[in-house]
């Protein structure tokens, strides 16, 4: 057609040579590297079947689910579920206060278990690779040896010694701990309320987690600062830099750098680190926050394990479809097969 120019496909190099190439529609090559597409569909058909497929399972959201009716034998009640959530009465009245409890509870403990954890395993790596210290090989396969060791098996461990009839506190009865913090008004029982209170519950989860946490962090900081530039730091000390302008101006830049995304991925993995806090308070923690109680919540409930309760324990799968979809953190395969 007069005036349309029609794409060129030579190309000519600096030297004068020319090169004609060879345009393919998407389809060709598609059909060309048609071995890279299939070794996909694995991948691709796994999205589908458990990711996109189960998300039928919002419908329940709107619906007066029973799992005796299945979702679609259910009644459709529309937002009523919502009306409940936000405070509509009846007994799911407290939902609402239950879910933005559960809420901020779980991101203030993703914070804390994520840069509790990051930064000890971090200056637990630096204190090993220090000159100064000795047996650090010793020290470094003790702690590695703890990674060795099923998770759950060290949380009901751990949840065994700091019970309220535990080891610890019959160690803190004995030595008169237990008595000096019922004398200044931190008790009021005849034991320390290690997993079983509000406020000790929450600061000794994290110190257990972070017990747990630290030597998987060391062993990931410690690959880093072996690969540590040398010449940086050589340089930095002939400058005359002290140890801590060294760790603030470069060691501690370069590990943000390097390991960045496994913090993100800590944190959003700590927001559903259900072992943790399951295994640490399951039958040991009592609420008596009646508002929490009456929606079956506790105060150191994750929202996944708050849905896992009310779903396995309570059968409550519209409330907790509900609160997912809020969350946005919907995990629809476990409500269709639970």
């Amino acid at each position: 057609m007069p005036g349309k120019k029609k794409k060129s496909n030579v190309v000519t190099l600096s030297d004068g040579t020319t090169i004609t190439l060879r345009q393919t529609s998407t389809w060709q090559y598609m059909k060309h590297h048609k071995w890279l597409y299939i070794m996909l569909l694995p991948g691709l058909l796994y999205f589908i079947l458990f990711k996109y497929v189960p998300m039928g399972g919002l419908v329940i959201a709107f619906k007066e689910y029973s799992p005796f009716r299945g979702i679609w034998g259910s009644p459709w009640v529309g937002f009523s579920n919502f009306i409940s959530l936000f405070g509509g009465g009846g007994l799911t009245s407290t939902f609402g206060y239950a879910f933005v409890r559960v809420l901020g509870w779980t991101l203030v403990w993703a914070f804390f278990a994520t840069f509790t954890t990051y930064i000890g395993g971090i200056l637990l790596s630096l204190l090993l690779n220090s000159k100064k210290t000795r047996l650090s090989k010793m020290w470094r396969t003790l702690f590695i040896v703890t990674i060795a060791v099923p998770q759950f098996v060290s949380l009901l461990l751990v949840r065994n010694f700091f019970s309220n009839g535990g080891i610890v506190n019959t160690i803190c009865h004995s030595i008169g701990l237990t008595g000096f913090l019922r004398s200044i008004g931190l008790v009021s029982t005849s034991y320390i309320p290690f997993l079983s209170a509000p406020g000790w519950a929450h600061v000794m989860i994290i110190l257990i987690n972070i017990w747990i946490g630290v030597p998987y962090q060391m062993l990931i900081a410690t690959g880093v600062l072996m690969n540590l530039p040398s010449d940086q730091l050589e340089s930095a000390r002939v400058d005359g830099a002290t140890n801590f302008q060294i760790f603030r101006k470069i060691t501690m830049p370069y590990l943000l750098f390097v390991t960045g995304p496994a913090l993100i991925t800590d944190f959003v993995k700590n927001i559903n680190n259900f072992n943790v806090i399951y295994l640490l308070t399951q039958d040991v923690y009592t609420t008596t926050n009646q508002a929490m109680a009456s929606s079956q919540a506790k105060e150191v409930d994750l929202l996944v394990t708050w849905l896992f309760r009310l779903t396995q324990d309570y059968y409550n799968y519209k409330m907790a479809v509900l609160s997912c979809l809020l969350s946005v953190q919907y995990s629809p395969w476990l409500h269709l097969t639970g």
